[in-house]
């Protein structure tokens, strides 16, 4: 193992080809993306406010998840590094867990969906002390 970031990092993904290693670096649900070069050098921001655990790179851009505010559709956007500009690819209602992915050929999309979120109030009798 060896250091990568000397910055600071969080999230990790490694590019297709070996080459770069994207990261979320601040924030704790909204972050910049930077990316450095695995091979050792300085770390560059690529895209501003992106999702900390919704982000897969590619090629030729990065894929994403953005919610425009709480209760809004998601829209998963292709930012390419070619054009520098963003296209909705999917919009979708509902709530989408962290997980999502896209299928290497970019063609197909998953996600989690919460459809709804239940818990129950447990009690537990300590051990007098």
């Amino acid at each position: 193992p060896q250091q990568i970031t000397k910055k600071g990092a969080r999230l990790g993904m490694e590019s297709p080809d070996g080459r770069f290693l994207y990261y979320a670096k601040n924030g704790e649900r909204q972050s910049d993306l930077w990316r450095v070069p695995v091979a050792g050098g300085e770390e560059v921001l690529v895209l501003k406010d992106v999702s900390v655990y919704r982000f897969i790179p590619f090629a030729d851009g990065v894929f994403h998840i953005r919610q425009k505010a709480v209760g809004q559709s998601l829209d998963l956007i292709f930012h390419s590094w070619i054009t520098g500009e963003d296209r909705v690819v999917h919009s979708f209602a509902g709530r989408s867990g962290i997980g999502f992915d896209v299928t290497a050929d970019g063609r197909t999309f998953m996600f989690s969906q919460n459809e709804s979120s239940n818990s129950d109030l447990m009690s537990v009798q300590l051990p007098g002390n």
